[in-house]
C-alpha cells in the first residue's frame, strides 16, 4: 500500500514538474526561473500578520526590511545604508535609509513607512500574534496590552531617511531581529487604500524587494516577477520564482 501511495506522489509530482518546464503549462516558462513546491498556501500577504515560515520565505523574496540575513545569518543593509549608530548606552538606536529604496507602485521606501508598520503591529486592533516580537521597543508591550496610545512606540522618523529606535534595553542581537519579517515596512497609503482587503491579494499589495507577486492563486500557485522598481535589480538574476502549493507530498511518508 506504501508503495503505491509512493507512486502516486511521484507521478503527481513528475505533473508539476513537467508543467513548469512547459511555457503552456502552469507558470509562464520565459526567462530565467526558479521553480519550487512548497507544502502549504501563505496565509497573507500581510507582514502584520503571517506567524508561517512558507509566508515568511516569501516575504524575504517579495519585502525588504532594514537589514537582511547573510548566508552565516548575521545582518546586513538593506533598506539602511549601514549599520545602526547607537547611544544611550546601546538603547537607541539611529538608523540611515538608502534614498533609492522605492516601492513597486513607484513610492520612496522611507522611514515613516517603518514607523507606520511597527506602530500598526503593536495596535491591539490590528490583532498581531508576532506583536510580542516587538517587546523590546519602547512602550510595545503596554501599547498592545492596551495600556498606552500607539504612538509612545519607541520608534520615529525623524525625517524621511532616518529612523530612530528606542529600546527597553541593549540587545545584540537586534540588528538580526530587525530582518525579521514583522519589522519590514508598510507603505501607508496602499495599506490605507486597500483597507481590510490590503495583503489578501497580489493586486492590493506593494513591494519593495527583489521580486513582487503577480500571481497568487490560493490553495494552488504564487508567481513573482522581478521588480523592476528595486534598488538593487542589477543584482538579480532570476525572471520569475513559480511556486506550487503541493499539501499531499507526504501522504506516502
Amino acid at each position: 500500500m506504501k508503495k503505491f501511495k509512493f507512486l502516486i506522489i511521484l507521478v503527481a509530482l513528475s505533473v508539476v514538474l513537467a508543467g513548469c518546464g512547459n511555457a503552456e503549462g502552469v507558470y509562464s516558462d520565459k526567462g530565467q526561473v526558479f521553480r519550487k513546491v512548497i507544502p502549504q498556501d501563505i496565509s497573507s500577504l500581510d507582514t502584520a500578520l503571517a506567524t508561517d515560515t512558507v509566508s515568511f520565505d516569501i516575504y524575504n523574496q517579495v519585502y525588504e526590511g532594514l537589514y537582511t540575513l547573510d548566508k552565516n545569518d548575521k545582518a546586513k543593509p538593506g533598506v539602511a545604508k549601514a549599520m545602526p549608530k547607537e547611544s544611550n548606552g546601546g538603547k537607541t538606536l539611529t538608523i540611515d535609509l538608502r534614498k533609492d529604496a522605492k516601492w513597486s507602485n513607484g513610492d520612496p521606501v522611507t522611514a515613516h513607512d517603518f514607523e507606520f508598520a511597527w506602530k500598526r503591529v503593536v495596535n491591539p486592533d490590528t490583532a498581531s500574534e508576532y506583536a510580542y516580537i516587538m517587546y523590546d521597543l519602547k512602550n510595545a508591550e503596554a501599547i498592545n496590552m492596551g495600556k498606552k496610545d500607539v504612538d509612545e512606540l519607541g520608534v520615529k522618523a525623524v525625517d524621511d531617511h532616518t529612523l530612530k529606535v528606542e529600546l527597553t534595553k541593549p540587545i545584540p542581537y537586534m540588528n538580526e531581529m530587525l530582518a525579521f519579517a514583522t519589522f519590514m515596512p508598510q507603505n501607508e497609503k496602499a495599506v490605507k487604500k486597500a483597507g481590510e482587503q490590503y495583503g489578501t491579494t497580489a493586486d492590493k499589495t506593494v513591494y519593495n524587494g527583489p521580486f513582487k507577486v503577480k500571481d497568487w492563486k490560493v490553495e494552488d500557485k504564487i508567481q513573482l516577477v522581478k521588480n523592476d522598481d528595486y534598488w538593487d535589480k542589477k543584482a538579480v538574476n532570476l525572471d520569475r520564482v513559480n511556486y506550487k502549493v503541493l499539501k499531499d507530498q507526504q501522504a506516502g511518508a
